[in-house]
């Protein structure tokens, strides 16, 4: 135990991740702050990006160094530079007009590739490997519910994604 309740960001957060020594808090209304936690105690506020949507998840690229992707309530995802986390830059933003389909509950980045659980529409996956020209590659969206988070095996060939009152959906990605 480190250290007791302590709020790290001022506004609604719905996602959070570390990366490197950061911690990336995703807020519904103030983007996403950034904290140094080299001092786990007592983290430090030394960046925000704000994209002027309301943001509901974060994934980085593994791939790509200082690059995230961070999806919205709009059904859309926007790609990030974040090479310098005290000014991160907007590279791209993709809208959920045929790339994806409903509200950005989980996203998953793995191996060129982007992984979205998007609500209503579905499992979504996309070709991220240039990350400023995403391709949809696959979309699993009938008699689905609701896909509101996911992950994937380590071989990418099955996501395990959760679908609410309907439990958990297995999903074959390797055809």
């Amino acid at each position: 135990f480190v250290s007791a309740q302590k709020t790290v960001g001022e506004h609604y957060i719905n996602d959070l991740a570390i990366f490197e020594d950061h911690l990336f808090v995703v807020g519904s209304t103030d983007g996403v702050d950034i904290f140094d936690i080299t001092n786990l105690a007592a983290p430090v506020k030394i960046g925000n990006y704000n994209g002027g949507k309301s943001l509901t998840a974060i994934t980085f690229s593994t791939d790509e160094q200082g690059i995230c992707f961070l999806g919205n309530a709009a059904g859309g995802f926007e790609v990030v530079n974040i090479s310098d986390v005290t000014s991160p830059q907007k590279i791209a933003e993709y809208s959920g007009g045929g790339v994806v389909g409903d509200n950005i509950q989980g996203m998953l980045y793995s191996a060129g590739y982007l992984y979205l659980a998007a609500g209503q529409g579905g499992l979504q996956v996309l070709d991220v490997g240039n990350s400023s020209a995403p391709v949809k590659i696959i979309e699993f969206r009938n008699n689905f519910g609701s896909a509101n988070k996911l992950v994937v095996s380590n071989n990418n060939d099955i996501a395990y994604v959760a679908n609410g009152r309907a439990g958990i959906r297995v999903m074959n990605l390797s055809d």
